[in-house]
């Protein structure tokens, strides 16, 4: 199994709630294969420091930057949204996947498309292609335009991943 996958496993048994929204999200919706270094997840309530290190996570206390126990850096949205797109939203919206008997969740297809496309970056663009080429036909437009901010971005939306298909 990918290394980042039993990561993520690892990090679903320690916080319940976790929905993974970055490249995890990207090689469960896909499945496949995406290099990355750190591991992005959302929770459902603030986690102190004094939490995590109850569970074996450093937070470095010079950085923030925050490591698990088997010393991945993690990124976690407790607090703030992800690419504009509300935690409540993510959370409530989570797709439940099952990796080797165990369940793991993840952003959305929909929040997911939203929040990279959002980000602009390169990789994120091509994480977008990866999503439309092994998802497209699954792509929510309705939930796609209840995330949409303006009838504008949505029309760009439509076009850039329509020319992805």
């Amino acid at each position: 199994m990918n290394r980042i996958l039993q990561e993520a496993l690892e990090i679903a048994r320690e916080f319940e709630s976790a929905t993974f929204v970055g490249a995890v999200a990207v090689i469960l919706h896909t499945e496949e294969k995406r290099r990355t270094r750190d591991l992005d997840f959302a929770v459902d309530e603030e986690v102190m420091d004094d939490e995590y290190a109850d569970l074996g996570y450093v937070v470095d206390i010079h950085t923030r930057k925050k490591y698990s126990p088997r010393g991945y850096p993690i990124d976690v949205y407790d607090r703030r949204e992800i690419g504009g797109i509300s935690l409540d939203y993510v959370l409530s919206k989570a797709k439940t996947f099952c990796v080797r008997g165990e369940k793991i969740r993840a952003i959305s297809l929909e929040g997911l498309i939203v929040s990279k496309y959002r980000a602009g970056r390169h990789k994120d663009m091509m994480d977008i292609r990866l999503l439309v080429k092994k998802c497209g036909e699954d792509i929510d437009w309705d939930e796609i335009a209840l995330l949409s901010k303006h009838d504008v971005e949505l029309a760009k939306m439509r076009h850039d991943l329509g020319q992805m298909m």
